[in-house]
């Protein structure tokens, strides 16, 4: 991965004849550093790599497409190198791609948040345009992801949220030990938990996981299709539904 970072892009040719030793059962592919939307440097010497390891980055989202046919590291892969290159201290490098995002909270005020474009999904998403021009997430649904990965975050709710329960009336305000366990804690941080309550009882039990793994706990669209054997595309399909029901719950959307 740290070659493939080396260049803005790569296309993918067929080993050679030079390659002494190749053979009709080699697994390799020559990888020729190319701009998205420009032709392979054809006489240049490229690097090999298996096929199924480069099949398998871009399960993982490591390498996306770009332009025709061309193959780069994705955001989420730039983001993995950071932390292997740092070795013991790799989580806090990873996450050095960062920004800010305002939000506005229930209560009419607005709080600037520091983000990590380079780690969320959502934000990729946010940035990638479909077929007809347009962002893959408009700008109020992403705007609720945001809001919602913002409480989990505050309320420093454990992992494992997508497998609550998310059918009830939700938002008692109370505190007690159940789904998240808010006995004893800071008013505020209780707030935070009470609102992700409501927002995900609000979205429905259907759709709340999808959300959860995507905006709360940053998984890629084909890791949420491959654990959930999914067919291709329909994690998109399912967040948009949860986002949009979300963005409304928020008052973002009519």
């Amino acid at each position: 991965m740290r070659r493939l970072d080396a260049a803005g892009a790569w296309r993918v040719a067929p080993v050679g004849t030079r390659d002494h030793d190749a053979d009709a059962r080699d697994d390799r592919v020559r990888l020729l550093e190319a701009p998205c939307d420009g032709p392979a440097q054809m006489h240049a010497q490229g690097i090999l790599v298996s096929r199924t390891v480069l099949r398998g980055a871009m399960d993982h989202d490591l390498i996306e497409r770009c332009g025709t046919d061309a193959l780069r590291l994705s955001q989420i892969g730039r983001a993995r190198l950071r932390r292997a290159a740092a070795g013991d201290d790799g989580f806090r490098a990873q996450h050095q791609a960062r920004g800010t995002r305002t939000l506005a909270r229930p209560d009419g005020s607005r709080e600037v948040l520091a983000v990590d474009h380079g780690e969320s999904p959502l934000a990729w998403l946010r940035n990638r345009k479909g077929a007809d021009g347009a962002a893959l997430i408009d700008a109020p649904r992403f705007e609720a992801g945001e809001r919602l990965r913002a409480d989990v975050t505050f309320g420093r709710i454990v992992p494992g949220l997508a497998t609550q329960s998310w059918d009830g009336a939700g938002g008692t305000g109370k505190k007690r030990s159940g789904a998240f366990g808010i006995a004893d804690l800071s008013d505020a941080t209780i707030a935070a938990r009470v609102r992700v309550e409501r927002a995900l009882a609000a979205v429905g039990p259907e759709l709340a996981p999808v959300l959860v793994d995507v905006c709360c706990e940053l998984k890629g669209l084909r890791e949420v299709e491959k654990a959930r054997r999914w067919p291709p595309r329909s994690a998109k399909v399912v967040l948009l539904m949860g986002l949009e029901r979300l963005a409304r719950h928020y008052g973002l959307m009519p």
